[in-house]
């Protein structure tokens, strides 16, 4: 958890605090709901009583009662509390405290009205740090609206959960590219942060799939080594944790390999479809790398810092027609699906052209001499829909994609 003194703006120490009370001369008086976090509690305790104020195991008559309004227990705490009989005790979200100090005064308890402790990482207040790019006036604008719901402010971005830069900039897309692999930091705009307050979610969204290049020049042969073997398993076990997620065999996850030197220095040893044959040839070997790997490095659920796989091409489409053909060993005929491919056996498409991912046991292939897939997505080409595979009448089978909007 980030510094009590990292969420405050820079002021004159011999001031009095934020919460002591000026008028009566007297530290404000708190009590925090006791089931919280021990860390959150620790934390608040800490900022309270640097700040001027102090911290009561009972409800003080005049003060504040810092609460987890999401809670059974903090919801409860609210119906005993709140009293209009009592206008100088107000039951508020625990964000109240270093949402205080984010601004250097004290919030009006007004303000805190159905606020929820929403940026929390694993309970824990999540780090974010605010790219300059934002400039001072916003800034300071998305500083309370962090603070005010349970995130903390950073200033190395090496700290932070989240960095909040200006997707209009270009280096926005500097940040994407440079944290693209990391699987604990994510970059998002102003405009995100609005969406998760507007909706009561605390969600991240995955940078876009990358569309990679030909393999680095310059690359000289080398024998390979256990070292290499290493390496290369922890970086598939980052970038595909899950053998069922395919690709492992494809060319766009050692393409990006080798294109991103700079994160990956060793890969500099091999040309990207070495690194790819590498694997092809010793698969059960480092796929227990991998699995070993894993067990000791669990990784995100959510898929931050893993390999987006992207169908590269539509291999055909719906031809609105019937054909009849005669079923083998029988007197009568069948009808074929309507999906029939656009490519004659000469024209077949290559292997490397149909979607990565799909695959077909070796029985299918020899049989197949004609494809076609039916890809379809919604209007705005993002969500994954049926593919059906016909090979001259012969269904190979159903199996589900996800499609990117080109």
């Amino acid at each position: 958890m980030a510094d009590a003194n990292e969420s405050q703006p820079d002021g004159d120490s011999n001031e009095p605090g934020v919460f002591h009370d000026v008028a009566f001369n007297q530290p404000l008086k708190f009590h925090i709901q006791k089931d919280l976090r021990e860390e959150i509690v620790q934390w608040l305790e800490q900022m309270i009583t640097d700040n001027g104020g102090q911290v009561l195991h009972q409800v003080p008559l005049n003060g504040y009662v810092l609460i987890d309004p999401t809670s059974e227990r903090g919801q409860k705490l609210s119906r005993k509390w709140s009293n209009d009989e009592k206008p100088d005790r107000h039951v508020v979200c625990w964000t109240f405290v270093p949402g205080s100090l984010s601004v250097g005064e004290r919030l009006p308890a007004q303000a805190m009205q159905d606020v929820i402790p929403l940026f929390l990482d694993k309970g824990i207040p999540a780090g974010f740090t605010l790219d300059d790019n934002l400039g001072p006036s916003l800034i300071s604008e998305l500083r309370l609206k962090i603070t005010k719901r349970g995130g903390t402010l950073v200033k190395k971005y090496s700290d932070a959960r989240v960095i909040i830069s200006d997707d209009s900039k270009p280096s926005f897309e500097v940040l994407i590219e440079r944290f693209r692999h990391d699987n604990d930091t994510y970059v998002e705009s102003p405009t995100w942060l609005d969406r998760c307050i507007a909706f009561g979610r605390y969600e991240h969204t995955l940078p876009p799939p990358k569309v990679v290049g030909g393999r680095r020049p310059g690359a000289t042969r080398n024998e390979y080594c256990p070292d290499d073997d290493q390496l290369l398993a922890e970086y598939i076990a980052k970038r595909l944790p899950s053998n069922d997620m395919r690709g492992r065999t494809g060319n766009g996850l050692y393409k990006e390999l080798c294109e991103r030197i700079d994160l990956y220095p060793w890969a500099s040893r091999h040309p990207w479809n070495s690194w790819r044959n590498r694997y092809k040839t010793k698969r059960d070997h480092l796929d227990r790398l991998i699995d070993d790997w894993l067990e000791k490095n669990p990784q995100p659920t959510d898929g931050k810092g893993q390999y987006n796989i992207k169908l590269s091409k539509v291999l055909a489409e719906h031809v609105n027609q019937q054909k009849s053909t005669p079923e083998p060993g029988g007197s009568g005929t069948t009808e074929t699906s309507p999906l029939e491919s656009r490519w004659s056996a000469s024209k077949r498409p290559r292997s490397d052209e149909i979607a990565e991912g799909v695959q077909l046991d070796a029985g299918a292939r020899k049989r197949t001499k004609s494809l076609s897939i039916d890809i379809q997505a919604d209007e705005d080409g993002e969500k994954g829909s049926e593919v059906v595979i016909d090979a001259e009448g012969l269904m190979l089978g159903h199996l589900f994609a996800a499609v990117s909007g080109a």
